[in-house]
């Protein structure tokens, strides 16, 4: 995770092997597909790591059809499915790798944050509904980041 020129933030996510967009979608059939797997940064600015959810996700999924990746930033909540507050770029530099890049302020403007990714993917030997997850750093941990604060683009 790092801040651009332009003050946004930019999390990078590199895999082991190669990934397509097509990877994250559902297997079954066409008219009934499970929901699409993902790949997000977690966001803790208030919760600790694994007292619970993160406090926001900013997560790339595969659209119906195509191949770019949407993004968005979620605030989690623990009694409900993640609520979606704005926008995310989604873009793949590499086969192996996406950047996510979104504003600070969507967060609301934390002068720190902890963060790991998760990778969920919804195979066919996954379980359902929860799917297969990697985390990095294994979970719970995650690692800091300190924002700087000002007026700042994004």
């Amino acid at each position: 995770m790092e801040r651009g020129e332009d003050g946004r933030l930019r999390g990078e996510i590199t895999m082991a092997d190669d990934w397509t967009t097509a990877d994250l979608r559902a297997p079954g059939p066409p008219a009934r597909p499970g929901p699409p797997g993902s790949i997000c940064l977690t966001l803790h600015t208030a919760r600790e790591p694994g007292a619970g959810p993160p406090d926001f996700l900013v997560c790339a999924t595969p659209p119906p059809t195509g191949d770019e990746l949407v993004g968005r930033v979620m605030r989690d909540r623990a009694n409900g499915r993640p609520r979606t507050l704005t926008g995310a770029v989604a873009t793949r530099p590499t086969a192996r790798t996406v950047y996510l890049r979104f504003s600070q302020s969507s967060l609301g403007m934390p002068a720190s944050l902890r963060f790991s990714a998760e990778a969920v993917t919804r195979a066919a030997r996954c379980p359902r509904p929860l799917g297969c997850r990697d985390t990095a750093p294994d979970a719970p941990q995650a690692t800091g980041l300190t924002l700087r604060s000002g007026a700042l683009p994004g």
